[in-house]
């Protein structure tokens, strides 16, 4: 019961909410001796009560659901390219455009841009050490 009113007096002085409140468990015998606001106040100086920290919200989400409500559509998938390496937004865009919405889903799409990436390299390195030998 004591805790309970410790902790509503205490929400009261540092003027917050009781599930903000960090009553020291070390010092609970102290912190039930306390009958005053005043005393309250002198335990929150010596760090006996602490109010804790807010909890931090991403911005994300209120964000892409507001762009979903102006119609802002590609905003998410144009965030996702933009986050790729340089290289490969290049030949993700071409890629994509140039063969016609003909990938299930991005991973087939960049197993494709790897195969031929890998592909290129070894026609470059053949040609090198044919123009080598000769």
């Amino acid at each position: 019961m004591v805790r309970v009113t410790m902790k509503r007096l205490s929400a009261a002085v540092l003027k917050c909410g009781k599930g903000k409140i960090w009553l020291d468990p070390n010092e609970v015998n102290e912190i039930s001796n306390a009958n005053s606001r005043q005393n309250i106040r002198r335990l929150v100086k010596d760090g006996l009560i602490i109010r804790k920290p807010g909890k931090v919200h991403s911005d994300s989400v209120p964000a892409t659901l507001e762009a979903r409500r102006k119609g802002r559509t590609w905003d998410s998938v144009s965030v996702a390219v933009q986050e790729m390496p340089e290289c490969l937004r290049r030949s993700f865009a071409q890629t994509y455009a140039s063969q016609g919405y003909a990938f299930k889903n991005k991973r087939n799409l960049m197993e494709y841009i790897f195969k031929k990436k890998s592909e290129n390299t070894r026609s470059k390195t053949t040609c090198r050490t044919s123009r080598g030998s000769s």
